[in-house]
């Protein structure tokens, strides 16, 4: 005859069998779909007084939002120059905009490549939004320029760069748009005329739309 106990122990025995493992999980990547659930979250964590909660959904938030910014930069770029290709790279981490000091002195940061095809020449262009520390910079420079001979102000309408053509033939330009996003621009293996088909007032009229 089988007692009450084994048939206790016989149950929990067939219980542990069919409870799922917990330990390995998988996050759900965010995307788009998620940024209006995730505002209702925000508002809901807000009106209960829970704000640990809050910035947790903001700061997701922000993520979704510097995704896109992103990617709207990347569609933004400057045009191909012949016999050059554009890098295409995988998502690249941003610097989060609730980061504190740090997420306001350096800003979002997007990356473009391009890689001449037959040759060791490129084009790198590293877009800085909402940087207060660069422009800061760029600003004193730009009061400097004049002592200076080797560099050469390039203005676009509101906006204005600092060109410089090093002793090799590398080419470099430092872009203000709007007083706050920094662009720094460095080339190798394009002629100068080439530099400024890329990076002309229709590029820099596309990227301060993006970026307003």
């Amino acid at each position: 005859m089988i007692s009450s106990r084994h048939v206790v122990l016989v149950a929990l025995a067939v219980g542990l069998l069919v409870v799922p493992l917990s330990g390995q999980q998988r996050q759900k990547k965010l995307g788009p779909a998620d940024f209006e659930p995730l505002l209702e979250q925000v508002k809901t964590a807000y009106n209960d007084k829970k704000f640990m909660l809050c910035i947790k959904y903001l700061q997701q938030e922000v993520q979704i939002c510097s995704e896109q910014l992103q990617a709207a930069i990347r569609a933004a770029r400057p045009n191909t120059p012949t016999g050059f290709k554009f890098v295409e790279k995988q998502k690249q981490d941003m610097v989060n905009a609730l980061g504190g000091n740090l997420g306001s002195a350096i800003g979002f940061v997007t990356e473009l490549e391009y890689r001449q095809e037959s040759g060791s020449g490129s084009v790198r262009a590293k877009v800085m939004a909402d940087s207060t520390t660069m422009a800061t910079m760029l600003d004193a420079q730009f009061r400097m320029a004049a002592l200076n001979p080797k560099l050469e102000v390039v203005t676009y309408n509101a906006h204005k760069a600092l060109f410089e053509k090093k002793a090799n033939g590398d080419l470099k330009m430092q872009l203000l748009i709007d007083g706050k996003h920094y662009v720094e621009v460095t080339a190798r293996g394009l002629s100068e005329d080439d530099f400024f088909k890329m990076f002309n007032q229709e590029f820099v009229d596309r990227l301060a739309k993006v970026l307003a």
